[in-house]
């Protein structure tokens, strides 16, 4: 884990010097002398509370992503614990000092390989476009699972693939596809949108097209997640597929969309061009990316690049964008790191002063996916039935979620862990041939189960590492890695994988059972995990000792008020029929004997005969005095 700190020196010396430059100036100038010194003392103020909003808020890299959600619920519970969400000392509560806590993620290198970062909105976007060199934004938001999110999509395709489709033909398409969004939306939920409430951003290259849109409701609607809100797109897109089938697309003048809603996949390399293969042989694919909509999502944010691509490849605001930007806000305010001025000359240090940082702020969170807004109340969009538009109320607020949340029971939770599995002789299979499938020298990353009450009905995913090889193109993925599937319930398994194309492929359905071995070996674990559970109630039961029932009925109503009783009773000798708390005798010399509540104890009969219901004044018998005193 990195901590982010800041440094006091470097940031006094910088909240002096500016000052000092701009006092130099006054004196040169007698006629502006007070409205400088004004300036000088607005904008030493405004440097004290930057630096103290550093220290008060947290910025934290991570190298795995539960390590990130970890952190984040702890700053949500501290700031529940302090009962002030986002408020702040300072006097500007905006964006610019938020302390909500966010999640992030940085690519830091061209494998795709990224790390997490768990910070405070207002600390991450002051480190963002403040501090960070335009070349070296590669960052994404973080879409957690399970939490309210706007509608967005991924537009994609690759040019070279498709050279008919020119930049003119690229607006017409967007602009019959919105219009196709506006009437589903309008269609399912009762709402009307247009272009101004969608964020349109390019990152478009020579080689590809890239668009991404994010829907801003009329009035703040939002999706249940993520997932939810791939429903909905996978549902959208399948009636457009259907239109297009049925040629009712034609008829509607959607004469672009209806030609290009599939494009083809790659480009017809030389060799399938001499063999003569035409494009009616060649693979299309949706230009809509369904596969962005799963748990815990990364979706790059405005102003950066993947990395290993030029500046030109930034995340920038589309040309024909009608979405309303913050006035002052342009592309061009994220081509360079502002902070780099600050060495030029007075002159361009006096504009730098005077940038509405909050124009900043404001656009980068109107493009994120998870509102920056607080509002409670917010309406949940309904995917699943069609006769209810909203599903329910909720709120954005998310220490108010976090209560939720934490007042229901915690299952027991497999995600996404390392080691053994509860079956090593399927973690050797999996190691030993399905990891090392077509011959690639792969092994498993990690794995998780499914919430099941009994190992005998989950089912295991174990995510590999090295070993792109994908069952349904026959040959490795790029960038997407595969994944193997265990039913133990079915002593099946089955290969599947992140690519969006394989996905709608239905690709993951094609079984194979397990080798004889296997499943005889899980079969044993199972039946031997059975029995220690029937041996352990077992031995509970026979464990169970007097001293037990007697402080669970301590209210006894027949041995209440009589003490002699209660004294002979404490001197009985039950110490070998105590039990531990792992179920095991807490004296028993013989591991595999079990004790006996039936068998006659020479201690016991002696206790008893020393007991004299008739006289409560009797005292304890001689020899029980002796084992007290040596106990």
């Amino acid at each position: 884990m990195t901590d982010v700190s800041h440094n006091s020196k470097q940031a006094n010396a910088k909240a002096e010097n500016v000052p000092f430059k701009q006092q130099k100036n006054a004196a040169a100038n007698s006629n502006g002398s007070s409205i400088t010194q004004k300036s000088v003392q607005l904008q030493d103020t405004k440097d004290w509370y930057k630096d103290a909003f550093k220290y008060k808020t947290s910025f934290k890299v991570w190298p795995i992503q539960s390590q990130a959600f970890k952190d984040v619920d702890q700053l949500l519970l501290k700031a529940m614990e302090a009962k002030s969400p986002t408020t702040t000392e300072v006097s500007d509560h905006s964006i610019l000092w938020s302390r909500k806590p966010r999640l992030f993620a940085l690519e830091y290198n061209d494998e795709g390989k990224r790390k997490y970062i768990s910070a405070h909105l207002g600390r991450f976007i002051n480190f963002y476009w403040r501090e960070c060199n335009a070349k070296d934004r590669h960052y994404y938001e973080l879409i957690r699972e399970k939490i309210p999110c706007r509608l967005y999509f991924d537009i994609e395709y690759n040019k070279r693939a498709n050279p008919g489709i020119d930049d003119e033909t690229n607006e017409t398409l967007m602009h019959e596809f919105i219009e196709e969004l506006t009437i589903e939306v309008k269609d399912r939920f009762n709402l009307s949108i247009g272009r101004s409430n969608i964020v349109d951003l390019d990152s478009s290259t020579e080689k590809k097209f890239s668009r991404h849109l994010i829907v801003h409701m009329p009035n703040g609607e939002l999706f249940e997640d993520a997932v939810h809100c791939g429903i909905f797109v996978k549902a959208f897109v399948g009636r457009l597929a259907e239109e297009v089938a049925t040629k009712v697309m034609e008829k509607k003048c959607r004469p672009i969309l209806s030609k290009h809603l599939f494009v083809f996949a790659k480009e017809l390399n030389t060799h399938e061009s001499e063999r003569g293969k035409t494009s009616d042989y060649r693979k299309t694919t949706c230009f809509v990316d369904t596969g962005v909509y799963t748990r815990n999502r990364i979706f790059r944010i405005l102003g950066s690049m993947k990395f290993g691509k030029p500046l030109t490849a930034a995340l920038r605001i589309a040309r024909l964008n009608e979405f309303p930007f913050p006035e002052t806000f342009t592309n061009a305010c994220f081509y360079q790191k502002v902070k780099d001025i600050d060495e030029i000359d007075d002159e361009v240090i006096g504009k730098q002063n005077e940038i509405d940082w909050h124009a900043y702020a404001k656009a980068l969170v109107d493009t994120f996916v998870i509102p920056f807004d607080e509002k409670r109340g917010i309406a949940i969009l309904n995917v699943k039935d069609p006769s209810q538009q909203i599903l329910k109320n909720a709120s954005l607020d998310p220490f108010a979620r976090g209560l939720e949340l934490d007042s229901k029971p915690k299952s027991r939770n497999y995600a996404n862990s390392v080691g053994r599995t509860p079956f090593p002789i399927l973690d050797n299979f999996v190691n030993s041939k399905l990891a090392k499938w077509k011959g690639l020298n792969g092994s498993i990353r990690s794995w998780s189960m499914d919430d099941q009450a009994h190992l005998s009905a989950a089912t295991i995913t174990y995510q590999i590492k090295d070993n792109r090889w994908c069952e349904n193109i026959q040959r490795c993925h790029k960038s997407n890695n595969v994944m193997w599937h265990v039913s133990i319930a079915e002593f099946q398994y089955w290969q599947s994988c992140f690519d969006p194309d394989c996905r709608m492929s239905s690709f993951g359905r094609g079984r194979r059972d397990l080798p004889m071995d296997v499943k005889k070996a899980i079969s044993e674990d199972l039946i031997v995990r059975e029995v220690q559970v029937s041996e352990s109630f077992e031995k509970a039961l026979l464990d169970l000792t007097v001293d037990e029932g007697f402080e669970r009925n301590l209210k006894d109503p027949f041995v209440e008020d009589d003490e002699s009783f209660e004294k002979a009773l404490l001197n009985l000798n039950l110490l070998d029929t105590l039990v531990n708390s792992d179920g095991n005798n807490a004296n028993e010399k013989e591991p595999n004997k079990l004790h006996s509540s039936f068998a006659v104890d020479a201690d016991f009969e002696k206790a008893l005969m020393g007991l004299n219901l008739d006289d409560d004044e009797d005292e304890i018998p001689n020899e029980s005095k002796k084992e007290d005193s040596s106990s």
